[in-house]
């Protein structure tokens, strides 16, 4: 299985960290750090809207892998954290701080949750 990760401008995180850690366990989970870049069209992120609405070179990339998981601080327009279209995932850290301050375990349960739905 192949995790692509993402992030926009608006979120800082370690994603090389996090590729890091998920490549340790050992598995035949491989992660990557994405290079095609993720802008978010609007202010706010609306499903399907903004998914149909990314980059060209963005959706050739994740079509490659098997899990694709975009980060933003961006709020969903329905206030949900994530949500996917096919294989992508749109994950919003808008309002996070008031539940944790672990960008990094929310990336990493994104991930681990969805091992099963992709492998």
């Amino acid at each position: 299985m192949r995790i692509l990760l993402y992030q926009d401008a608006t979120v800082t995180i370690d994603l090389d960290s996090i590729c890091a850690g998920i490549n340790r366990l050992g598995t035949v989970v491989k992660c990557e750090r994405g290079t095609a870049l993720f802008r978010p069209p609007g202010n706010r992120i609306e499903y399907p809207d903004s998914y149909a609405n990314l980059a060209e070179n963005l959706l050739r990339e994740t079509a490659v892998g098997d899990l694709s998981v975009c980060c933003t601080e961006l709020p969903y327009d329905n206030n949900f954290f994530f949500e996917y279209a096919g294989r992508t995932c749109i994950l919003s850290f808008s309002g996070w701080n008031l539940l944790t301050d672990g960008k990094r375990d929310g990336v990493f349960h994104c991930d681990v949750s969805q091992w099963r739905l992709f492998s």
